[in-house]
């Protein structure tokens, strides 16, 4: 169930997953009746208890009027995980609700949940197809700061995605990759834009050898971003943006510890966006005015996995793509990410996550956003069902040229510290 938090304006939010369900249940009447009754099934509850100090809880350089720039946060995460698995059929359910208390925000306080389910079913030995559903309750500034390093307003947000896919065999080593989703994602504040995506993806890939394979990827997304947010008389900031592009890609296990894979090519982006202007007739009057603006980059992505020993492992990786935020600007993205972990003992090991974003925005005047994290943490296995971790991370934002206003520049940084203890229940049901 969708909470509603007390206002009967929130109804029509919880009729959405609905849709998207009936189409999920859809798929699973198309497998065989019989696969259904031969699953083995189990259940695997977790959940974590964390306390964490917050310097910046809105990553902002202003604090509102009646809140605290810093806080302390207690959060409580129950998981719950359901997966089967028969000869041709996986399913898999996970629910993650996390309640937050603010100590010093009270009016902050709420409860996220994340669920996704997903089957797939092998046909015959040359097919398989799968499908997902997902629904995300959450607020927008914590989501846009992992995804891109932009920040943006803190408001709530309700998030529905469904997606369907397949594999099939051309030949031995030829296969055919292809996926396509919907998504949807509102906001009852209206301070966002409600926005509906499109995308679709296909990949023939080339097994060469056991350990290479290459594959070309071309993608289709498009993203409709309605005009929900109240502006001024005659002013509309509906916008629409299209993104295609084609990457080649190679893949290649050089030894039992390190793989590698990397890939180029190229995209073509069109936005379409209305905002304020004046029209040429007398008398002069301000008026919405749609604007075009394309443009092509290369993209890229890089990622390499190495395990030095038995007990370190690192993953460095890297890509550049088309990214489009909340407000409908659509940015060149740049990423780098980096992340390692060193086992210091049976039951203790050191953890670390360094992650990059560089974003450029030409279509509304020139502005720059770069962010960077760095993220250490220490983990211990109490017992086989019990761990603890002590985490702390620093972020830091710089904003260029916002609205293309030459030498306005802000910068923004936070740290947090935080202890989690996680227990995980034994599964339970399960036969396998």
């Amino acid at each position: 169930m969708i909470p509603l938090y007390g206002y009967s304006g929130r109804w029509k939010y919880a009729l959405f997953p609905t849709k998207f369900l009936i189409l999920f249940s859809a798929f699973l009447a198309f497998l065989p009746i019989g696969s259904a009754f031969a699953i083995d099934w189990s259940l695997t509850p977790s959940v974590t208890l964390s306390e964490m100090y917050d310097s910046n809880v809105r990553f902002s350089s202003r604090t509102p009027a009646g809140s605290s720039k810093s806080d302390f946060i207690t959060n409580l995460t129950p998981i719950i995980s359901v997966s089967g698995e028969s000869e041709r059929t996986k399913i898999k359910i996970d629910t993650v609700t996390q309640g937050q208390k603010y100590v010093n925000n009270p009016h902050y306080d709420t409860i996220n949940t994340d669920t996704k389910a997903s089957v797939s079913y092998l046909w015959s030995p040359r097919l398989s197809t799968d499908a997902n559903f997902g629904f995300i309750h959450d607020w927008t500034l914590d989501d846009q700061v992992e995804k891109s390093g932009i920040t943006t307003v803190r408001t709530e947000r309700f998030h529905y995605d469904l997606g369907f896919g397949g594999k099939y065999a051309l030949t031995e080593p030829l296969f055919l990759q292809a996926r396509a989703a919907v998504g949807l994602t509102t906001y009852p504040s209206g301070l966002l834009q409600d926005q509906t995506t499109f995308q679709a993806n296909l990949t023939p890939v080339w097994s060469l050898s056991h350990r290479d394979s290459i594959g070309l990827s071309s993608s289709y997304v498009y993203a409709d971003y309605s005009n929900n947010v109240n502006t001024l008389p005659g002013y509309s900031n509906q916008a629409d943006i299209s993104t295609f592009s084609e990457m080649l890609y190679f893949q290649r296990l050089l030894s039992e510890t390190l793989s590698f894979k990397f890939g180029a090519g190229y995209q073509y982006t069109s936005a379409n966006h209305r905002e304020l202007g004046i029209n040429s007739y007398p008398p002069p009057l301000f008026t919405s005015i749609k604007v075009n603006s394309d443009d092509s980059s290369p993209v890229f992505m890089a990622e390499v996995k190495k395990d030095w020993t038995e007990r370190f492992t690192t993953t460095v990786s890297a890509n550049m793509e088309e990214y489009s935020d909340v407000n409908a600007r659509s940015f060149e993205k740049t990423s780098f990410r980096g992340s390692g972990k060193y086992r210091l003992s049976e039951l203790t090991s050191v953890l670390f996550d360094a992650k990059y974003d560089m974003n450029s925005q030409n279509a509304n005047g020139s502005e720059e956003i770069t962010y960077y994290r760095l993220c250490p943490a220490i983990q211990r296995d109490i017992s086989e069902s019990l761990v603890i971790t002590f985490a702390g991370s620093y972020e830091h934002e710089t904003d260029k040229n916002f609205g293309g206003i030459n030498g306005n520049e802000s910068h923004v940084e936070r740290f947090r510290t935080w202890a989690e203890l996680t227990y995980k229940w034994p599964r339970f049901l399960a036969s396998h």
